[in-house]
């Protein structure tokens, strides 16, 4: 590990050693990684939107329930979070960018095959493969981020990379809804999978391994290597990584639920063909998210400056405002206000991208990241990546015999209510970040 210290170091945004060399990777190169871990976010979540975009001809083809169609969502979130564990603890012990090549690669095929399946349980099964590949990518990316950038600016550039996830949104709905619409839904898929190949071979062949923990406060904490069992409970004892964890799990339960059903929801209300979602919807969502990251960034800096508890607060106050914009998108009955409430909720939850993954990396020690951003995925995924799409379709569909239709609409409604939770528990997390800090 360098031995230079902080206050001899640059104050370039990006500036990492390599240990291996015992050099230090040039700028050009740290800015290929932010490129990567762009692409690694764009392309995850791609895969992640295709798929409610193409429900509906799905559903029809194989004659699922919305139960059922809630169902493959649960798949990916249970192996995305049970390997999402194993995995984490690898990133720790492993070669990252190893782990993060072969990931992004599984992922890829997994979603490629899901193009061949010719039954539910097929469809089922492929949507847990991707889920394994899913699982190793995040964890990975995130203990990378870790020790490439300076505290003090890692909430903007875990912005900047981060804006990956709403561009994927945005390509996904779009791609997915003309391609499904020309090609069908089968080769969409397919098509989806090539760009993750492609990239899984430059990680392999051009990422380098950075040294652990440079930006900590405490060189002890990144000596050695702790058992699964000790770091599990060192980060349970860890005050503020469990509320950031809770809070994660809220969030997404209403990010992932929501956003796993808004387009069945625009076809049924509103009679939406798949490509005027991927075209409209696509461009208003994702578009929104991404300028909010952008946006968002800007004004984490100053804030951050003056108190890194922002990286707390900012998510917290988010939250709250987005459950008054989600309720009103689902309480009206116009497809212009149903669209412009749902931006408006995209670009506020585009602000907290940043802060919110930060936090992670200001609280927890740089040898045990891995197995906490697992824990984090593991909550989250049974929570929101699971039980959000799920439970949302297992009601709708208890509903439907008295709504019809409608039945989407009305849970939909009352959904966004676990923002407020969600906002609590930042707030509440805010109250030890000094104490549990790292960096």
């Amino acid at each position: 590990m360098s031995t230079t210290p902080h206050s001899a170091m640059p104050d370039a945004m990006i500036d990492s050693p390599d240990d291996a060399a015992g050099g230090r990777f040039g700028s050009a190169y740290l800015y290929y990684l932010v490129f990567i871990f762009f692409m690694t976010n764009l392309l995850s979540t791609m895969d992640r939107a295709v798929l409610p975009v193409l429900v509906e001809p799905i559903r029809k083809e194989f004659g699922m329930t919305d139960s059922q169609v809630g169902s493959l969502s649960l798949a990916f979130a249970i192996f995305y979070a049970i390997f999402g564990l194993l995995l984490g603890r690898l990133t720790d012990t492993w070669s990252r960018p190893k782990l993060l090549g072969i990931s992004i690669g599984l992922f890829s095929i997994g979603t490629m095959l899901t193009g061949f399946v010719q039954s539910f349980i097929q469809l089922f099964i492929m949507r847990t493969s991707v889920g394994v590949g899913e699982a190793g990518s995040l964890p990975a990316s995130y203990s990378l981020i870790g020790d490439s950038f300076r505290p003090q600016h890692r909430a903007s550039a875990m912005a900047l990379i981060q804006s990956g996830l709403g561009i994927g949104s945005t390509l996904g709905l779009v791609l997915a809804g003309v391609l499904a619409q020309s090609l069908g839904w089968r080769n969409t898929f397919i098509a989806f999978g090539v760009p993750g190949l492609i990239l899984a071979l430059a990680i392999l062949l051009t990422i380098k391994e950075p040294g652990r923990g440079r930006f900590e406060r405490a060189p002890a904490l990144v000596e050695g290597q702790s058992s699964l069992f000790d770091t599990i409970k060192t980060l349970a004892s860890n005050r503020t990584f469990s509320f950031i964890a809770l809070s994660y799990s809220v969030t997404t339960f209403g990010i992932y639920g929501l956003g796993y059903w808004i387009p069945a929801l625009l076809i049924r209300s509103y009679q939406m063909s798949m490509r005027d979602i991927g075209l409209v919807y696509g461009s208003i969502a994702g578009g929104a998210i991404v300028v909010g990251m952008l946006v968002g960034a800007v004004v984490a800096a100053p804030l951050l400056k003056a108190d890194r508890r922002w990286e707390m607060w900012m998510p917290g106050i988010v939250n709250i405002l987005v459950t008054f914009s989600y309720i009103a998108a689902f309480s009206v009955n116009s497809l212009t206000l149903t669209l412009t409430f749902v931006g408006i909720s995209t670009f506020l939850l585009g602000f907290t991208v940043g802060p919110a993954s930060a936090s992670i990396q200001s609280t927890v020690p740089a040898r045990m990241r891995g197995v906490a951003v697992a824990i984090t995925m593991f909550i989250s995924a049974f929570v929101g990546q699971g039980l959000g799409p799920w439970g949302i379709g297992l009601a709708s569909t208890a509903l439907n015999p008295a709504l019809g239709d409608g039945s989407l609409k009305a849970v939909l409604q009352i959904v966004p209510l676990v923002f407020i939770v969600g906002g609590i528990l930042y707030f509440m997390g805010a109250k030890t970040f000094h104490r549990d800090r790292v960096d």
